[in-house]
């Protein structure tokens, strides 16, 4: 499984931020962190749309010791949120938007729009080409072709009747 972190931020509790389109290979575990994001007002709840039918609600816990002794009062923006993409069944490649709003007590919003390119490799992606390296003709009148693989070096024999 691969990995990837995003660190959001923001100077204002209005904000609206869109990325440039993110590359994500296969099956993959993304972590967003809020740890930059301004808490001149307060935090009330946090809404993430993965972009793949699921959608997390965050509520704000102020009380959590850990966050006083780091200076920062929203448990919202001291957690990271993380959530697991899978490679389509039927695609390549699928491009999906993930949302990620903050909302805040002077009633403003901060957006941040995530538009993701998951790309799925299949089995041909992932040993590149295919070399014939060798033929045996059998007395039956089939063949045994030897391939290699450019990636890995994998050794892989074909009969054909």
């Amino acid at each position: 499984m691969n990995t990837k972190f995003l660190s959001l931020s923001s100077l204002n509790t209005n904000q609206i931020t869109t990325f440039s389109t993110i590359g994500v290979v296969d099956h993959t575990l993304m972590t967003i962190s809020l740890s930059g994001v301004t808490e001149r007002f307060l935090p009330t709840h946090l809404i993430i749309r993965w972009g793949d039918g699921v959608e997390d609600l965050f509520e704000n816990d102020i009380l959590q010791s850990k966050n006083i002794a780091s200076n920062i009062f929203s448990s919202l923006l001291i957690d990271t949120y993380t959530h697991e993409y899978f490679p389509s069944n039927v695609s390549t490649t699928q491009n999906l938007t993930a949302t990620v709003s903050l909302y805040y007590t002077d009633s403003n919003i901060s957006t941040f729009t995530l538009p993701l390119s998951i790309i799925n490799y299949d089995y041909t992606t992932s040993v590149g080409d295919i070399r014939l390296i060798h033929t045996n003709y059998l007395q039956s009148g089939d063949k045994i072709h030897q391939l290699v693989t450019d990636k890995g070096g994998y050794l892989v024999e074909l009969l054909a009747k």
